[in-house]
């Protein structure tokens, strides 16, 4: 008997009857903030994302399996597929979709954005990935950032040139991030950011200009546990004052894994200031990075 071909679709049916009759979404319009939104307007937008999936993101699931990203000397080369479908999906302006339009987004609300993110996810999760972790990191970046990171990369994280991490673990302490000994010595008006990383999610590729790591660190002098952790933006290059890409900032890749379900999606282990200095910009209040 002939095997039909797999493929993906969208129950947009079961997506709406949970948006506008469970969540009643349409609510949310009353509010000056999104006011500007009909129930059509997002009908059209889940549609949009629906052609995105099946027709962009769907296709590099294959790819994933069959080429995975490549490691070699430091630095990982991702499939030829996943740089045409970022490219294609940060353009179309998905990732930052649920940010206010000043902050370069949609400004839809988040509850759409998660509906959002099952659609894109299901069709790829290793893809989608790079994109939920670069939206996480400029989430902080902007709430949290001083004018300086907001400035270099804010806008390019949004646009999908550069992209972001969350950097927690460490090899002695698991998810017990009470114990992480990722250092952060103060020098100038930033800090040198000294420490090992593991099961970094798109830590390492190239796929955009840039990667900015969010860092767990404890700063030289601060007490043990949660109380002293603080949270660092860490450039893999630094950014020149015209915006262009500087130097390496010495954040090494040791090497890549595979995690379930996120085929395509390197793993990274990250090594901070262990071939010179790392430098890395503080977010938010000391002691308070989580």
């Amino acid at each position: 008997m002939k095997q039909e071909p797999i493929t993906f679709s969208v129950d947009m049916k079961d997506i709406q009857f949970a948006l506008f009759e469970i969540c009643k979404v349409q609510t949310l319009f009353q509010l000056e903030r999104f006011q500007h939104f009909e129930r059509d307007d997002v009908e059209a937008i889940l549609t949009q994302a629906e052609r995105m999936a099946v027709d962009v993101l769907y296709p590099v699931n294959k790819v994933a399996d069959l080429t995975p990203p490549r490691f070699e000397d430091g630095k990982v080369t991702m499939p030829k597929a996943f740089h045409q479908a970022f490219r294609t999906y940060s353009d179309a302006g998905w990732i930052p979709c649920t940010l206010e339009k000043e902050a370069g987004g949609r400004g839809l609300p988040e509850v759409l954005g998660m509906a959002l993110k099952d659609i894109f996810n299901g069709a790829c999760g290793g893809f989608h990935a790079f994109s939920g972790l670069t939206l996480a990191a400029l989430n902080l970046i902007n709430t949290y950032g001083g004018d300086h990171v907001k400035r270099q990369y804010a806008d390019k994280m949004a646009k999908g040139v550069y992209t972001g991490t969350m950097c927690l673990t460490e090899p002695d302490a698991g998810s017990y991030l009470a114990d992480i000994t990722t250092r952060a010595v103060r020098d100038g008006n930033a800090f040198r950011i000294e420490g090992t990383k593991i099961f970094i999610g798109t830590g390492e590729h190239d796929l955009s200009e840039n990667i900015i790591h969010c860092v767990l660190a404890r700063i030289e002098g601060a007490p043990k546990g949660y109380g002293g952790i603080s949270l660092f933006a860490v450039p893999k290059y630094h950014v020149n004052d015209d915006g262009t890409i500087g130097p390496a900032n010495n954040v090494r890749c040791g090497g890549i894994e595979r995690k379930m379900g996120w085929d395509g999606a390197p793993t990274a282990t990250l090594h901070f200031g262990e071939q010179g200095a790392c430098r890395g910009w503080l977010l938010g209040e000391e002691g308070r990075g989580l």
